[in-house]
């Protein structure tokens, strides 16, 4: 009998069709950078992604526990396809200041830059031990304060903050200990440090872990501390003064006070090079689908279709540019994408 190669080859594709057409083979996956768990950025991102997965064929791959600053250099330069963005940073790329001032190709990546939608990513909480003697600001002068990672805006908001509040500058009048988000949790848990500063999301793990076992205390500002023109000040790009509300926390000494705090927006950004089908679906996937995203985290409840572009500050995605024309929302001139012509 004559072997039919041909006719071989064809059968071949016809059972891997059979086989593997069914099972994903038609996914597209998208690679995401975020913050550590419990973080906001982290909640929004794995929020997104639940609401995504279920509702398309889209699938993100998450890298979290990443620093969120960095993270935007990747996505300007195209390596992933979704981030967080810290509003104020993004100006900071723009002009080459701060963390970016030696990143030579810096207002390349800023340029480079998309959003999809804003949330609401949590509030500074400035924590310590009941038992530390430290019950203001003005008395952690000689102390150590953890303040964040060292190249984060974290770090950064935590030395203006407290600044603004006593005039103390780190290594003059305290000691700025810059190291990771879980290496400075674990310094806390240790007592290495006095002061753990961490923007998290109300009543998250993240801070009532330094309950479990032990009294702590929150640090707020005053009346006199808020209303200072250089606060106020520092109350746009998503900053805004907030309250952690009586009652957040189990183990915290002044649970029966409220705590006024910095609270702030981040961004959920994307790059150009991410095709716009797959961003207009997964905008269309999370609007039409919002209470699901609601239910990753109450802090998520804030997202709704009036605060859509809160504090945003670069141009949308053109594929969720797209969808929020076709849903008919209002779209700031200055969030139009250059790709929309």
């Amino acid at each position: 009998m004559k072997f039919n190669f041909k006719k071989l080859i064809a059968t071949m594709l016809a059972i891997t069709a059979t086989t593997f057409g069914s099972v994903g083979i038609a996914e597209t996956f998208v690679k995401a950078q975020t913050a550590s768990p419990g973080a906001g950025a982290y909640l929004a991102t794995v929020g997104f992604d639940k609401v995504v997965a279920a509702h398309t064929d889209i699938k993100m791959q998450i890298n979290a526990s990443q620093t969120v600053t960095k993270s935007m250099i990747v996505l300007g330069r195209g390596e992933i396809d979704i981030s967080s963005m810290v509003i104020a940073q993004t100006d900071n790329m723009r002009d080459k200041k701060a963390m970016y001032s030696k990143l030579e190709d810096a207002p390349e990546l800023h340029a480079n830059l998309r959003s999809i939608f804003s949330f609401s990513a949590g509030h500074f909480h400035f924590i310590t031990y009941a038992d530390s003697g430290i019950e203001t600001f003005e008395d952690i002068k000689g102390k150590k304060v953890f303040l964040g990672p060292p190249s984060g805006a974290a770090s950064k908001w935590s030395r203006d903050l407290i600044e603004l509040a006593t005039g103390y500058q780190p290594e003059a009048d305290y000691e700025g200990v810059l190291l990771g988000w879980g290496a400075g949790a674990q310094a806390m848990t240790d007592r290495q440090v006095d002061v753990f500063v961490r923007p998290a999301p109300l009543g998250g793990a993240i801070v009532q872990q330094f309950g479990l076992n032990n009294e702590f205390r929150l640090i707020g500002f005053s009346d006199e501390a808020v209303a200072m023109p250089a606060m106020q000040a520092k109350m746009v790009k998503g900053n805004t003064m907030g309250t952690i509300p009586a009652g957040t926390y189990t183990g915290q000494v002044n649970a029966d006070t409220d705590i006024s705090t910095l609270a702030f927006w981040l961004v959920m950004g994307s790059s150009p090079a991410t095709s716009a089908d797959t961003i207009y679906t997964m905008t269309k996937a999370l609007w039409e689908n919002l209470d699901e995203f609601h239910e990753t985290a109450p802090l998520l409840g804030a997202t709704t279709r009036d605060s859509a572009f809160t504090a945003m500050n670069v141009p949308l995605h053109l594929g969720a540019y797209r969808y929020y024309k076709e849903a008919g929302f209002d779209i700031p001139e200055h969030l139009v994408p250059p790709e929309a012509g």
